[in-house]
Parts: structure tokens; C-alpha cells; sequence
């Protein structure tokens, strides 16, 4: 890899040194400067690599408990002292007596609200988040004393439970990272870039909203988008752990069939947990082409839900319908690719990066090299009393 060539600059220092320098500089010196310049280009590989690899999946669970912890606070250790100036003496200086104020402190602990998923999953939420929760579930919050050891105010807690109903499921979505090391590598998988993705109107990952909810359905309004929607939330939040999946119906209008396949690059083929279906309808609304791209390795869940909405083509979108074909599928055959079977793939850091990392090297190399010089070790004693010697020195 080019950036291992920045391990050349430390040895040509070391080597100049040697040369130029060697009175001044000791061998254990020389160990320092390839110590630290090697450590610098590893260090800026893994560094890169890490950051190039990097990628967001999203799990989608339901909330099995929305809890609300009171306002508390609790005495902390904390010694205070106040101190006076008793007199001056001759010199200046001043004599204090000191006396302890107290020996604590007193912390004070806001309230907050999180509900918890069915992925064992804590997310911070609001007040009206929980209060909603609570209402919609129908069940007053149950108290639970927490035993704390306060100061003056001993807050607790109420939890309210999830009753276990469809009618009253909240899906709840949350951000991963993992390692992907396909979106980094051109070595196998050269997904083509994808210039101006908002002029060709493809879709970003809409990101997480209100704290933890996530359409899973993204194109312009259609006959039952809202009923069609909540379906597959629901189904997203009880396959998602059970099945490691997210299914995603990304809706283009009056868009040619090439811009599904834009559309998989930009995503390139989407996270390790993903089943995307791109479909595409005239102005009336009409079904005109339809084209599923995942990492899964069942091909046959691809070809059924290509074969299944071309059957349908020309007919009105039956955005409900494809989402119960959907989880019924998914639900039999997925089965999620694993990514660790991409580890054989290499990443070749960006020109940037290599550029930044031997312009760090030589900084790194050179401040080491000039303190190696500058703080050279003399033979010299201090001083020479009585036949005795004192050691050397730096300077």
C-alpha cells in the first residue's frame, strides 16, 4: 500500500543521524524515532480504515416499557475550607487559620423519561413522549420505590407496560455501526458513483425522528400509504430481531426503471440487514416496473417479489398488498448476509489520507530527530571534588 511507504521517512532520519549526528544522539534514541514513526503510519492506517469501514444499520424493536424517574438529589463528599489572614510577619509573608465549612455537597438529579425495546434497548425520550405512551396503552404507571439514599428530595420511579397488543405497538427504531468494508472497496465490488443523487431523485436514509421512529415507506402520497406504513413498521419491529431485518419500499413517480439501479449504488445494495424494494409508477398511479436489491444470498425472496408486482404491472399501486406479501415472505426465507464473509476485502485509503499521513510523519520524525540532536548525553562530569566524579549529564 502507498501509505507504507511514509515508513521510509523515519529510516532515512535515523540514517542521517547516524551519519551527522552520532556523538550527540545514543542508540537507544534511534529506537525512539522508528518507534514513533512507524506507530505514526500504522496508527493513520487504522485509523482510516476505521473510518472508511464505518457504516449506520438501523434495528427496529416495539417498546415494552415506558418508565419516568423522578427529580432526587444525594449528598456528595466534599471538603470546603474558609481561610482569614491572622497577621503579616517581617518578610511579607502572611499567617492563615482555616476553618471546614462542611463536608458534603449537595447533587442535584433532573428527571427524565426513556422507554425500553424488545432489543433491551434504552432510549431517552420525553415527557410527552411518555405521557403519550401512557395514554395510548391505557394502563395508569405503576410506582416503584427505589430505595435511594437522598438528601431531601427521594425520587423514584413509575413504569408503565407495553399491554401486548398490535393496536398499540410503537415501533421503535435505533442506529448501529458496524464494519462495512464493501462501501470502502474497489477491489471486488465497484459500485459506480453516483453523481448529483438529488437531481436524479434518489433517497437518503431518512434518519431517526422524534427520538425513535423511522418510515419505512419513501416516495410521494399514494392510495393507503399511511395504513400501508403502519403495517410495515409493525412488521419491521416484530421481525427485526427475530429475523436481523429491515424492509424498506422506496416509491419513484414517472422515473424510468434505471433509476432503481441508481438507486442500489447509492446505497451500495443497501446495510447487511436490508431488503429494499424500488417500485415504479406512472402519474395515475399506476404500477410500471419493480426491482428488489439486497445482500441477502435467497435469491428466491428477490425473484418472488419481482415476479409477484409483475403480475400487477399497469394495475393501480396496492401499496398494502406488496406489504403483506412482504412480511409474509421475509418472514419464511430471509436470511441476513453476513459481513464478516467480506473480510478478505481490502481499503485503500483516499489520496488525502496518505498525504495527511506523511506530512504527519515528517512533522512526528522531525521534532523527534531535533530533541534526539538538541538533548544529546556529554561525558563531561558536573563537577570534580576530591577525586570523585559526578555522572554526565544532558543538556
Amino acid at each position: 500500500m502507498i501509505i507504507y511507504g511514509a515508513l521510509v521517512i523515519p529510516i532515512v532520519a535515523a540514517i542521517y543521524l547516524y551519519l551527522y549526528h552520532r556523538e550527540e544522539v545514543q542508540i537507544w534514541k534511534f529506537a525512539v524515532i522508528l518507534v514513533f514513526g512507524f506507530g505514526c503510519v500504522i496508527g493513520s492506517k487504522f485509523l482510516v480504515q476505521k473510518v472508511a469501514t464505518s457504516d449506520t444499520e438501523y434495528w427496529t424493536g416495539w417498546a415494552t416499557v415506558t418508565e419516568y424517574y423522578e427529580r432526587w438529589d444525594e449528598r456528595v463528599p466534599c471538603v470546603h475550607e474558609t481561610c482569614t489572614t491572622t497577621s503579616t510577619n517581617s518578610d511579607g509573608s502572611t499567617n492563615k487559620s482555616c476553618t471546614k465549612d462542611h463536608a458534603y455537597d449537595v447533587d442535584d438529579h433532573p428527571p427524565y423519561w426513556q422507554i425500553v425495546d424488545s432489543n433491551g434497548i434504552t432510549v431517552r425520550v420525553g415527557e410527552d413522549d411518555y405521557s403519550g405512551l401512557v395514554k395510548r396503552w391505557g394502563k395508569g404507571p405503576r410506582f416503584v420505590d427505589l430505595n435511594r439514599h437522598y438528601h431531601s428530595i427521594d425520587g423514584d420511579k413509575y413504569v408503565a407496560d407495553w399491554p401486548g397488543t398490535d393496536e398499540t405497538l410503537e415501533a421503535v427504531t435505533t442506529s448501529h455501526t458496524y464494519e462495512n468494508r464493501v462501501q470502502a472497496s474497489t477491489s471486488v465490488f465497484n459500485f459506480p458513483e453516483v453523481e448529483n443523487p438529488k437531481a436524479l431523485g434518489l433517497f437518503d436514509y431518512p434518519g431517526i425522528g422524534g427520538h425513535y421512529t423511522m418510515a419505512s415507506i419513501l416516495g410521494p402520497s399514494v392510495p393507503g400509504k399511511p395504513e400501508a406504513e403502519r403495517k410495515l413498521s409493525l412488521a419491521n419491529a416484530k421481525l427485526g430481531r427475530m429475523k436481523q431485518v429491515r424492509m424498506w419500499i422506496l416509491i419513484f413517480k414517472d422515473q424510468p426503471s434505471d433509476v432503481a439501479y441508481q438507486q442500489e449504488a447509492y446505497w451500495k445494495r443497501g446495510n447487511k440487514n436490508e431488503f429494499v424494494l424500488v417500485i415504479g409508477i406512472d402519474t395515475k398511479n399506476n404500477l410500471q416496473w419493480a426491482y428488489p436489491f439486497s445482500w441477502t444470498e435467497v435469491e428466491s425472496l428477490k425473484i418472488g417479489a419481482r415476479n409477484f408486482l409483475e403480475e400487477k404491472k399497469g394495475e393501480q399501486l396496492d401499496l398494502v398488498a406488496v406489504v403483506d406479501w412482504l412480511k409474509d415472505n421475509v418472514a419464511k426465507t430471509w436470511v441476513r448476509k453476513q459481513f464478516k464473509d467480506f473480510s478478505y476485502l481490502t481499503v485503500e485509503p483516499p489520496t488525502w489520507a496518505v498525504v495527511l499521513a506523511y506530512i504527519a510523519n515528517i512533522i512526528v520524525t522531525a521534532g523527534i530527530s531535533i530533541w534526539a540532536v538538541m538533548n544529546r548525553y556529554t561525558d563531561k562530569p558536573r563537577f570534580d571534588f576530591g577525586g570523585f566524579r559526578s555522572r554526565g549529564r544532558y543538556r
